[in-house]
């Protein structure tokens, strides 16, 4: 019999490390202290425990035991396991800060969170004024700041020293913002069987349209286009800078239709032009006394 038994707790041994090893692969022993705020999973309207949730705070009273708790909720103190609460944090979004001007001086801070008007956590704040809050100027960042660093790895660092040096010096030429010409009014003639259309507009993949209507909105701003409600209309065309829509987006309009019933121009065409379109079908060119031949194949 008593051999019987060592076997019997043996083998019980090893089913229990069995079991626990697969089962409790990811149990985390949980442990709070007294004044602690947590959440207490309980049954909502409906008094069923199939649709039990996670209720707000409550504030640990005393421990029990390892692993029980008196929590007060609502002003109603219960005795409740471990395996029902959960730490209470408290959600912030997080945004990084570089440097922010305190005064007169510069002060450098690592991270920063926002604090909402029904947070009482923090007690009385003193809030920083920002001295340019007011004031309607951006600071604009040099062409050399906007230019990403890993894109010049491939110049040697004098090289890429005189390239920003280049970019600073004519800020104008190496804007990111599009340029905008109204000294003339352009026209375009078309033909007298040309009819207003509006064109269907072209499916856009969701993740693409937050910035193709960043990119519609910088345009409005800036004056280059403006709303219209006119019979005429083309479709907007999307176009990767990239393999990967990380790399950024550029939109085009379809004026096929519009340039289908477009005037030819007034202007002739230069001869040397007319040779040049020729050149491909030919086997070989040669120039004597400025008078260019073909040879044919």
């Amino acid at each position: 019999m008593e051999l019987a038994q060592q076997h019997a707790a043996l083998h019980s041994q090893k089913a229990q490390q069995r079991c626990i090893s697969r089962y409790n692969l990811t149990a985390r022993e949980k442990s709070f202290v007294i004044g602690q705020r947590v959440l207490v999973v309980m049954p909502d309207s409906t008094c069923s425990k199939m649709f039990s949730r996670w209720q707000r705070p409550g504030i640990i009273k005393d421990k029990k035991s390892a692993h029980s708790y008196l929590v007060d909720t609502n002003g109603s103190v219960k005795h409740i396991h471990a395996d029902k609460l959960r730490k209470y944090h408290i959600v912030v979004e997080e945004i990084v800060c570089e440097t922010v001007l305190a005064g007169h001086g510069q002060t450098n801070i690592n991270h920063c969170a926002i604090i909402y008007d029904d947070d009482n956590e923090f007690g009385d704040l003193e809030i920083l004024e920002n001295p340019n809050e007011n004031t309607d100027e951006k600071i604009e960042l040099l062409p050399s700041q906007q230019r990403d660093r890993n894109s010049l790895s491939h110049l040697t660092a004098e090289q890429q020293t005189t390239l920003l040096a280049v970019l600073d010096k004519y800020p104008e030429c190496f804007t990111s913002k599009p340029g905008f010409c109204n000294l003339i009014e352009h026209e375009i003639h078309v033909s007298e069987d040309f009819r207003p259309k509006r064109l269907r507009a072209y499916r856009v993949p969701e993740n693409l349209k937050p910035a193709i209507e960043e990119q519609i909105q910088e345009l409005l701003n800036s004056g280059i286009i403006k709303p219209s409600t006119r019979q005429m209309a083309s479709a907007i065309v999307c176009l990767l800078k990239g393999k990967d829509p990380k790399d950024g987006i550029q939109t085009a309009v379809d004026y096929r239709y519009l340039n289908k019933y477009c005037k030819g121009g007034a202007i002739p065409i230069n001869v040397q032009n007319c040779s040049r379109l020729q050149i491909p079908r030919r086997r070989a060119v040669t120039n004597t006394s400025k008078t260019a031949k073909i040879i044919k194949r």
